[in-house]
Order: structure tokens, then sequence, then C-alpha cells
């Protein structure tokens, strides 16, 4: 039985004229002033402030998001095709009053937004904080998630590259949580969308050891004779009926210990983010 989620590598650096480009916009202040505190005003979002733009693109923009009357709010996007330019596509995403969930619910929009579209650049402010940066890329990673039990993959997204447009040595640490927080989160998913005809208790529990190794955690399998010595008589009552045996997994944190279990661990998604070694300022070209 083959497990696949959609192969979406996620990177740090600058795409030189990326053919599609993702632009954070927020509502506008009473003074008119892009941002990401003015929710609730009548104007029409702009362009964050302190997001770099190539050249020629910044008007066009502000235009658009005029006439489409783009409210800024997080996840909300409109699409500006630009046929013979570069960028080609413009994606305008809001991300609201610029929380962490915020950026989340952006970074996972424009997925959605560029499915068609082999690569995807984002544009990101300049003073983005860790938490907003951590927000944007967990929403980029998990919306890329997709699973399948299918041999024929020809229904899959063609979005397999996103770059964000920021320094990889200012949040390279950032970008690897995120990536733990993806992992984990594609992980407990991939567990759950199993189907429970081949989830067996023994699957299960051979998946959460091999997991767990990874991070130096102690495992403890039951089996049937265990959960009975050790009175854990429901659990057996319930696995009564099943033809497939029942045990149960308990984790502790620390190396494992001589009554653990040790195993390989083994890759929790192919959901990995690769982060540049370019820590050259963005500039487009």
């Amino acid at each position: 039985m083959e497990l696949r989620v959609a192969s979406l590598t996620l990177r740090l650096g600058t795409a030189a004229r990326p053919a599609v480009l993702a632009v954070p916009v927020a509502p506008t202040g009473p003074d008119g002033a892009s941002g990401t505190d003015g929710a609730g005003s009548d104007a029409p979002a702009a362009v964050v402030s302190g997001v770099p733009l190539p050249a020629g693109t910044g008007t066009v923009l502000a235009t658009y998001l005029a006439d489409v009357e783009h409210t800024g709010a997080a996840g909300a996007v409109d699409v500006l095709p630009r046929p013979g330019e570069r960028p080609q596509q413009l994606i305008a995403v809001g991300v609201g009053d610029g929380a962490e969930a915020d950026w989340r619910a952006a970074g996972a929009a424009v997925v959605r937004a560029a499915t068609t579209r082999p690569a995807v650049t984002v544009a990101v402010p300049d003073g983005l904080t860790d938490t907003q940066f951590a927000g944007l890329a967990e929403g980029i990673l998990l919306a890329g998630y997709r699973f399948s039990l299918a041999a024929d993959d020809s229904g899959a997204p063609a979005l397999s590259r996103v770059t964000i447009a920021a320094d990889a040595d200012r949040y390279g640490p950032a970008l690897a949580r995120a990536q733990a927080v993806a992992e984990a989160t594609t992980l407990a998913r991939d567990w759950v969308n199993t189907p429970s005809n081949h989830k067996s208790p023994d699957w299960l529990a051979g998946r959460i050891a091999r997991a767990a190794e990874k991070h130096q955690v102690q495992v403890r399998i039951r089996d049937a004779d265990r959960l009975a010595a050790e009175g854990f008589g429901g659990v057996l009552a319930v696995g009564a009926g099943s033809p497939r045996p029942r045990g149960w997994s308990s984790c502790a944190g620390g190396r494992a210990a001589r009554s653990g279990t040790s195993c390989s661990s083994a890759r929790a998604s192919r959901t990995t983010p690769a982060a540049s070694t370019s820590s050259r300022p963005v500039r487009w070209s």
C-alpha cells in the first residue's frame, strides 16, 4: 500500500523574474496608508508596507486592488493575469491584521490559487517577524498536503515549488520550526486518513515507533498479554471481535530506555522545505 502526499518544496531566496508572484496586501488605515492594522476601513486594500516589488508592478497592482475592491482580509485572493509581462501573474493575498493565523491563512490561500502553476514566489515585507514568517510557511506546507491511494497521479496539482523571497540566514530557524510543525501535522493526517482495513494495531504501533525514534522518544508497545497483565480489560474487550491482535503504545521524552522499543525512523512527509544558502537582500531582475 502506497501513501503519497503532495511533493511541495518550500525554499528561501529569490527567483529571477518569477512567472508568478504572490504579494501580501492588507486593509488600509483611515489615512489610506497600507499596513496590517487597518481592518474595518472602507478603502481598498494596499500592498503591505515594506514589500519589495519588481519595477512597474506597484502602480498596476494598486489600480487592480481598487478595481476588484480587495478587502485585504486574511486569505482573500484576487489574481491579476499579465500576458506578455513578467511576472505573468500577480496573486494579491490578504494578510488581515497581520497576526500569525492571518499569515497562515495567506500562505494556504497562495497554494490554492497557484495549483495549476509549477512554481510561485511569495514577496514578504521587510521586518516580518519570526512568528509571522512561521505562520506563512506553515500555511504553505499544510495546504500542499494531499493524501491519495490511487495508482494514477495524473490529477495531482502542478505546483511543486514555493519560494519565499526572504533572507535564508535571517529566517532559516523560523523555517525549520515551521517544517517541524508541518511534518508532525502531516504525519498525524496520514495516520488518520489511512483506511481502517489497513490501519491495524500492529501497523499503527509500528509507525509510531519509527517516527518516535527520530526524536529520541521512548516507545513501549504492549501486546495482548501485556495489556491483560496491566489491567487494560476495556481495550481487550473492544478488540475481542477483531481477527487482528490489539496493541497499545505509549511514549515518553528522552532516549529509548532498556524497556523501550528501538526502531528506525521513517520520513513523515515529502513536504520538506529546503532553505536557500543565499543571504543577499531581495532584488528583482
